[in-house]
């Protein structure tokens, strides 16, 4: 590997699955069910839906100041907290600190309160909530974390549906390479809310709804791993033989062996190949059939940290089919990710 490499220094998470690192890893290597789901149904213009939600009911945001606190909705508490965490005992100068957080739904929950407001008011003038309209745009959480952080860095939001998570990572990776920041923070998640889809039949949306938001702190040439390496994002792959290409060069990128080749969303076919150009052990297959959202991609790259750090598999992994078995310590994951055509691979390693 010809790149510089890029550690992942620290991580943190708040997902139904825990409520920390510590938690999610407790969880997701024990042998009890990681998490319980709930089914809600949902009336909209006389219109029934049903969808199945992993919830965060609640989790300690004390740390957070108060007078904050008050103004910040649900999603971005969860990000300051989770960023703060990350960046606990990392000594770090505010100016070569960029953060970029990803978010595939934003503050939609702040703006359907805010257009309800409008709705429901059908008498006099509206008085729309100074706080509820700050808090509605894509990039709310970015905000109050940069002031709370005082950062001069770089400072991005990146919005792309279901590979959000994934850009950002890139992009974080982009910019380290390059000089342009020391460290760089990245977050990704997302909250439920009762209108998170509506179009049942769109397969472009999850058919299970999760919240929570997971966080990786990047630095170049740190002396420990975990490292992380982007391989390669095509966004023009609309035949087998496209895909094939493409999986024949990450082949020739990363040169050598993997332990563990983790598919996410991939078409059947597309999986088949995959899996046909690449020397590894394992394989762990997501369903195609239940895309992912930021929410779901921080959850994978923390279990594949989680794995990583112990060396070996849980029993299970939720949502996920996982064959093959290895009889040594599990060091390298490959992880391919598609979404509407576009494919994005990273290498992570110890």
């Amino acid at each position: 590997m010809d790149k510089p490499k890029i550690s992942i220094v620290h991580n943190e998470i708040i997902a139904p699955m825990g409520e920390n690192f510590e938690q999610f890893y407790k969880h997701f290597f024990s042998n009890e069910n990681h998490c319980e789901t709930q089914h809600r149904n949902l009336e909209f213009f006389q219109q029934k839906y049903q969808q199945v939600v992993r919830s965060i009911e609640k989790f300690d945001n004390k740390t957070i100041p108060s007078r904050l606190r008050r103004r910040m909705s649900f999603l971005t508490q969860m990000i300051v907290l989770c960023a703060s965490r990350c960046l606990q005992n990392v000594t770090y100068d505010s100016k070569n600190l960029a953060i970029i957080l990803a978010t595939g739904w934003g503050e939609l929950e702040t703006t359907e309160k805010l257009l309800l407001s409008i709705v429901e008011n059908n008498e006099g003038p509206v008085f729309l909530s100074p706080t509820q309209f700050h808090n509605s745009v894509h990039n709310t959480a970015a905000g109050y974390l940069g002031i709370a952080l005082k950062v001069q860095g770089p400072t991005l939001t990146i919005s792309q549906e279901n590979q959000s998570l994934e850009t950002a990572l890139e992009a974080a990776t982009l910019l380290i390479s390059s000089g342009q920041t020391a460290l760089a923070l990245v977050g990704g998640g997302d909250t439920y809310f009762r209108f998170s889809v509506l179009d049942t039949q769109n397969n472009r949306y999850p058919k299970i709804f999760s919240c929570g938001v997971s966080c990786f702190l990047l630095k170049e040439n740190h002396e420990t791993g975990p490292y992380i390496q982007t391989l390669k994002t095509c966004g023009s792959i609309r035949s087998e033989q496209q895909a094939s290409l493409y999986f024949k060069e990450i082949a020739t990128v990363m040169g050598g062996d993997v332990d563990i080749l983790w598919l996410s969303a991939l078409p059947s076919s597309d999986a088949s190949l995959a899996k046909s150009e690449f020397n590894y052990d394992i394989s762990i297959t997501g369903h195609e059939e239940n895309p992912s959202y930021p929410t779901s991609s921080g959850e994978v790259f923390t279990s594949i940290l989680a794995i990583l750090q112990r060396g070996e598999l849980p029993r299970h992994i939720d949502d996920h089919v996982v064959k093959g078995q290895v009889n040594k310590e599990i060091r390298k994951v490959l992880y391919v990710k598609v979404s509407n055509g576009v494919y994005k691979s990273f290498m992570i390693w110890t």
